[in-house]
């Protein structure tokens, strides 16, 4: 399952997870924005490249672990931008992005 959301602790989101509407997976400590989550698709776009192999080696290889994927990133809502800020304030640098997780259970 592809999921797009923040790492982040438990203890970062204290009245976030709400106003967000999201859901935390504390296997993974993953904010997931529930809107974006949608089934693992892999497209070649064509042509079998080295980047798809690679990317089929690294699900296949260890399918329960979570993975960052190299998606390009959706525009957000304004409410999930805020909470977004919100944890980048704790952690500077810290960025949304899609992860792949072998289960989705909040």
């Amino acid at each position: 399952m592809l999921v797009y959301g923040i790492r982040c602790s438990p203890s970062d989101l204290f009245g976030i997870r709400v106003q967000a509407n999201a859901d935390y997976y504390t296997d993974y400590s993953l904010l997931v924005f529930p809107g974006y989550t949608k089934p693992l698709c892999l497209d070649s776009h064509g042509a079998l490249t080295p980047e798809f192999w690679e990317t089929v080696r690294l699900i296949t290889g260890k399918p329960k672990q979570v993975r960052v994927m190299d998606f390009e990133q959706p525009y957000i809502t304004e409410t999930e931008a805020t909470v977004v800020s919100s944890l980048q304030e704790s952690y500077p640098g810290l960025q949304p992005d899609w992860y792949y997780v072998p289960r989705t259970h909040a």
